[in-house]
C-alpha cells in the first residue's frame, strides 16, 4: 500500500514565499533569479561575499534591512523574510534606477526598462 505525502521541498517552499512576496506577475522572473542565485536554498551563503539565501542578499544591505524590516541579517536565511527583503530591494531599485532588477544584474548596472536578467 503506497501512502501520497504532502511535505514540502525546499523548492516548493521557496517558490510559495516568492509567490506571496512577489505576486503572480513578478514571481517567474523571481524565481529564475533565485534558482540562478542559491538553487532555490534558503541557507545559501557564499564564503567570499557572505550574500545570503534565495536572492543572495548582500552583508551591506544589514543597515537598511534592519531599518526597513526590522530583521537581523542572520534572519536572511528564512525563505520567506529573504523573498520580502528582496521584493523591497527590487522596489528601492525602480525607484532610484527606474530597473527593479538592477541587484541581480550580472552586471551590477541597471536598465531602466529592462526585462527579467534571468
Amino acid at each position: 500500500l503506497a501512502f501520497a505525502t504532502s511535505a514540502c521541498t525546499p523548492e516548493m517552499t521557496a517558490k510559495a514565499a516568492i509567490e506571496d512576496e512577489w505576486g503572480a506577475k513578478l514571481a517567474p522572473c523571481a524565481e529564475r533569479i533565485a534558482k540562478r542565485e542559491s538553487n532555490f536554498d534558503a541557507s545559501a551563503v557564499n564564503r567570499s561575499s557572505g550574500t545570503t539565501g534565495l536572492f543572495q542578499l548582500h552583508p551591506m544591505h544589514a543597515t537598511w534591512i534592519k531599518k526597513t524590516f526590522g530583521y537581523d541579517f542572520s534572519e536572511m536565511k528564512d525563505a520567506r523574510k529573504n523573498a520580502e527583503v528582496a521584493r523591497g530591494l527590487s522596489n528601492a531599485a525602480w525607484k532610484y534606477y527606474g530597473d527593479g532588477w538592477q541587484p541581480w544584474r550580472l552586471s551590477g548596472k541597471a536598465v531602466p526598462g529592462g526585462g527579467c536578467p534571468a
